[in-house]
């Protein structure tokens, strides 16, 4: 599927049609937002009740806070994620969607780890593909992560799901901070001009994005 999306833009590039990437369509991408009622809004606790925000030991990569899943030995968060928007371009086989995100563990033996999986589901639910990012187990600093994906046919939501897994201590210790989800649907091709400008700043920002700068 990666191998897919590659060949994907690299043949719109050629052809001269480039991409149209929308905004982030992650909800609450960083858990920046006030707790309510002990919930993180815009998320489901799947497996786990103890997730919550965590902004010390260590500090977060952007903002005040990041995703934590508190004790429990394994954790699950999700998000769905409606990309119903996209579907002509989608079910042209003219999309692809774009992860980033940061994550890191706490300093321990042995090391607790986090973990992404990105599925696509259909109009119904059926999952279509899934694409597993990690697990991870960096505790010197935020590492980033990053996955291209060829949207497949049909795909009408993204179903996103952290995984914390804890292998020692009391905590589970696999944070989450800095999430992006972005779908890329390629434009026809008399469209491609009057969006060269837009793409070139858009490139731009996710390099520096994928640079941490």
């Amino acid at each position: 599927m990666l191998l897919r999306a590659t060949a994907l833009l690299t043949f719109a590039a050629a052809a001269g049609v480039l991409p149209v990437q929308a905004a982030n369509l992650i909800v609450n991408p960083g858990n920046e937002e006030a707790m309510v009622a002990g919930e993180i809004p815009g998320w489901v606790e799947v497996i786990g009740t103890g997730w919550t925000q965590r902004s010390l030991d260590p500090v977060a990569f952007e903002g005040a806070h990041y995703f934590f899943a508190g004790a429990g030995s394994t954790a699950t968060l999700r998000q769905f994620i409606d990309v119903s928007s996209f579907a002509t371009s989608i079910d042209g086989g003219l999309a692809t969607v774009a992860f980033s995100g940061r994550v890191r563990s706490w300093p321990q033996t042995p090391v607790d780890t986090s973990s992404i999986t990105i599925s696509f589901l259909d109009a119904v639910g059926t999952v279509l593909g899934s694409h597993t990012i990690g697990p991870y187990s960096d505790t010197t600093q935020w590492q980033l992560v990053s996955a291209d994906m060829a949207a497949p046919t049909s795909m009408r939501a993204v179903q996103l799901d952290l995984i914390a897994t804890r292998f020692g201590g009391t905590n589970n210790d696999g944070y989450f901070d800095d999430l992006s989800l972005e779908v890329m649907a390629v434009p026809e091709p008399s469209s491609a001009a009057l969006l060269a400008a837009g793409v070139t700043a858009l490139l731009w920002r996710r390099r520096i994005r994928r640079q941490g700068i």
